[in-house]
């Protein structure tokens, strides 16, 4: 896979620009879908090889095909996005794994009561016959 191919690919990831596309015929029956870049495009990849040996790859095509006006948030930020949400998810599912524990131990009580007053009523029966077998 070509460079150019490559980064095409990386710029719409991290972008979400989509490059203009066209399909040509190849020898009758087959296409192949080509890519056409506007002097503008070639000019940004340009500034990337230009900034990729300064920044990385990917901060270099975020910051050639960054729309005007607009700056995108560089990865470090990103990432320390992601990272506070992840904590905050798993602070939630903590705090729902310590609730449910102790639904279950009330459950397990109750349970016990349960079962011990159906014994109460067992010997009770058995002591009274309440539960004689009819011939």
């Amino acid at each position: 896979m070509s460079t150019l191919k490559k980064w095409r690919k990386k710029v719409e990831d991290l972008t979400g620009i989509k490059f203009q596309e066209s399909l040509t015929g190849i020898r009758g029956r087959y296409s192949t879908r080509i890519f056409l870049f506007t002097d503008d495009d070639i000019k940004k990849f340009q500034e990337v090889v230009r900034l990729k040996n300064q920044l990385n790859l990917d901060n270099a095509i975020l910051q050639a095909f960054a729309p005007e006006k607009e700056t995108l948030k560089p990865m470090n930020e990103r990432v320390e996005l992601l990272e506070f949400i992840v904590m905050d998810l798993d602070l939630k599912v903590n705090a729902k794994t310590k609730q449910l524990h102790q639904e279950n131990q009330s459950l397990k009580i109750l349970v016990k009561n349960l079962e011990e007053r159906i014994s109460q009523f067992e010997e009770q029966a058995k002591s009274k016959k309440l539960f004689k077998k009819k011939n």
